[in-house]
């Protein structure tokens, strides 16, 4: 699902939740870390950070990127 979709249908409970990402560019994609949401005021198209968790890199994620959920937070609202 994008991104801006996933915030806006679990907002707080993203934080700290694992996201599957695509390669785009230099960053290599795979497992991550939600750490931030919507980390800077003046740019509103970030609609959160995340950290990767074999190289530690942290990036934020665009509104229209594509993610996948790793964790089975929508279950149990945590």
């Amino acid at each position: 699902m994008q991104a801006q979709t996933l915030i806006d249908t679990f907002g707080q409970l993203l934080l700290g939740k694992q996201l599957i990402t695509l390669p785009v560019g230099g960053w290599a994609g795979g497992l991550v870390e939600v750490t931030e949401l919507k980390p800077d005021p003046n740019a509103p198209e970030i609609v959160f950070n995340i950290k990767h968790a074999g190289s530690g890199e942290e990036i934020g994620v665009f509104n229209d990127q594509w993610v996948f959920m790793a964790d089975n937070f929508q279950q149990t609202g945590e």
